[in-house]
């Protein structure tokens, strides 16, 4: 909410900012929380197809904002991978007999 809230008041920094600030957090500080209580197993597979697709979406985000500036379109573009992405780790997970997420 903040983010967009920045985005339509025109404080896009604030937006990006606030951002790239939650997502470093939720990647070093839940993650590392999540570390310390149990043990975090990556599925072979992620390794193969998810990783390589995040950071392939990473570097389009930074190939569009290296004019520090992101169109409606490059907005588009990345909202489309997004859903794209979600669509495909729904269609790729299973669940199993006793109610468990299998990825």
């Amino acid at each position: 909410v903040t983010s967009v809230l920045a985005a339509l008041n025109g404080q896009s920094a604030i937006a990006i900012g606030n951002v790239m600030g939650s997502n470093i957090f939720n990647l070093l500080g839940i993650l590392g929380l999540t570390g310390l209580i149990t043990v975090n197993v990556i599925n072979k597979d992620a390794k193969k197809i998810e990783i390589p697709i995040m950071l392939a979406s990473y570097i389009v985000f930074m190939l569009f904002a290296l004019d520090q500036s992101l169109s409606r379109f490059e907005g588009f573009v990345l909202v489309a991978l997004m859903v794209a992405f979600m669509t495909f780790s729904v269609k790729r997970a299973k669940v199993t007999d006793d109610g468990e997420v299998e990825v």
